[in-house]
């Protein structure tokens, strides 16, 4: 029982060296193989982030923040360093000189020509030594020389077909870490000018399908972070200025107008405000078709239509008496200012759009 038991403690101990050994090895070959996968890529260079500031306007605008959910800065997309040369792979085939491949390509041509030499001059000599027999004999003779030489010839030709395209399967299912595009690595010029061809026409297409400034369409619709509209959506921010309309025209000493509902048409509602002179006919014609483009439209709502649309409902929000409980354009504008500034920029799109 004592022998048993001692055998049993001592096989764990015999067990567990082997374990770790093989534990440690594996872990030994997975960090070199990490190691030569990571040296393998090139440095991944520094991106540069430039920020454009909005240029920013003479009167103030009402700032509809939104809470966004998911929102990319489009400023770190901008003029993007050019990067380093990938470094080349340990496993690409190495670089050899010209005059090395010259003095290679010449030893193989000099090999085959004296392969064909002697198979020529021996083929010559049995065939002249036949021709010095009897006539029968020197007839069996000579069918048997050409007949062993062609042979020979399609044997030869048939085992370098095999052996060529033996190798050349082989080598397609090895898996590739890199591709040749260089004459270095064994590639025809011609084939090597159509890959560097295509490769230029994705370069080219891939610009081209860039939109305008290097920017998502997703984030032109986004104010500039570390600008005064910094968290501001235009598209909703444009929408939600309606309620801010109504509030105000509520608010404004009219009890007879028809309070707006959801149910009640932007343009119906703005068309009593115009019948009561409450606003000018214009003014919310231009107003409800900036809301209803934000709201159906396909473009994207930028910057510059976000402040039309702000500029239109502080004109709108004049007449009412609650200029001064509006939100401004710019910082440090007085509400006549800011009224005076909007009323020329509106009547200035106003005129554009009567010329249209």
């Amino acid at each position: 029982m004592a022998s048993n038991a001692q055998q049993s403690d001592a096989a764990p101990s015999a067990i567990i060296p082997m374990a770790v050994l093989r534990r440690n090895r594996s872990a030994t070959a997975a960090s070199s193989t990490i190691q030569l996968s990571t040296s393998a890529l090139p440095p991944a260079p520094s991106q540069q982030h430039h920020h454009h500031h909005h240029q920013q306007a003479t009167a103030s605008v009402p700032l509809l923040h939104t809470h966004p959910t998911s929102r990319t800065s489009s400023s770190s997309m901008h003029h993007q360093p050019t990067p380093p040369p990938a470094a080349r792979l340990p496993t690409s085939p190495p670089t050899t000189s010209l005059l090395k491949r010259l003095a290679l390509s010449t030893f193989r041509l000099l090999v085959w020509l004296l392969i064909i030499t002697c198979a020529l001059a021996t083929a010559t000599d049995l065939y002249l030594q036949a021709l010095k027999k009897p006539y029968t004999a020197s007839i069996f003779l000579q069918l048997f020389i050409i007949g062993s030489y062609a042979l020979l010839a399609v044997a030869s030709l048939l085992f370098a077909i095999s052996r060529f395209m033996t190798v050349r399967y082989a080598l397609a299912r090895l898996p590739k870490m890199y591709i040749p595009i260089t004459p270095a690595d064994g590639l025809p010029r011609h084939v090597q000018r159509h890959v560097a061809a295509k490769l230029d026409r994705s370069t080219r297409l891939v610009n081209e399908a860039k939109p305008d400034g290097l920017a998502p369409v997703a984030d032109r619709e986004w104010g500039e972070p570390g600008t005064p509209l910094e968290g501001v959506n235009f598209r909703t921010a444009t929408l939600t200025s309606v309620q801010v309309l109504v509030q105000h025209v509520r608010t404004g000493g009219w009890p007879h107008l028809v309070p707006r509902t959801s149910e009640f048409a932007l343009r119906r509602w703005l068309r009593t405000l115009v019948d009561a002179r409450v606003v000018d006919k214009r003014v919310a014609r231009l107003y409800a078709d900036l809301v209803e483009a934000a709201r159906w439209g396909d473009e994207p709502i930028t910057v510059e239509r976000y402040l039309q649309a702000m500029k239109v409902l502080a004109v709108m929000m004049a007449p009412t008496g609650q200029a001064a409980a509006a939100p401004r354009f710019s910082m440090g504008s007085s509400s006549e200012t800011a009224a005076a500034a909007a009323g020329a920029d509106v009547s200035a799109l106003l005129k554009d759009r009567a010329d249209k």
